[in-house]
């Protein structure tokens, strides 16, 4: 199915100048690159997450509240540390 893509001329043109430098058409470059995104996206997402990633998921209400309370306290910026 064909597809059109418009993009800035910057982007084509850097694509166009690194097609050509690794001997490829435009049309096969992008076609290479959009496939290596699409396996990098696949192979994320079939990896395994690591459970402490989701601990909020796994308190109750009260919990995840006082956890993010207190995850507060890291955004907190001290100026005089800072001069």
């Amino acid at each position: 199915m064909p597809i059109t893509l418009t993009a800035p001329p910057k982007v084509i043109e850097g694509a166009r100048s690194y097609a050509e430098h690794s001997g490829m058409t435009l049309e096969a470059f992008v076609l290479a690159y959009l496939e290596s995104v699409a396996k990098r996206e696949r192979e994320r997402r079939e990896r395994p997450r690591p459970a402490f990633l989701d601990v909020r998921y796994r308190l109750s209400d009260e919990g995840a509240a006082e956890l993010m309370a207190a995850q507060t306290d890291f955004e907190k910026i001290d100026e005089e540390m800072w001069k």
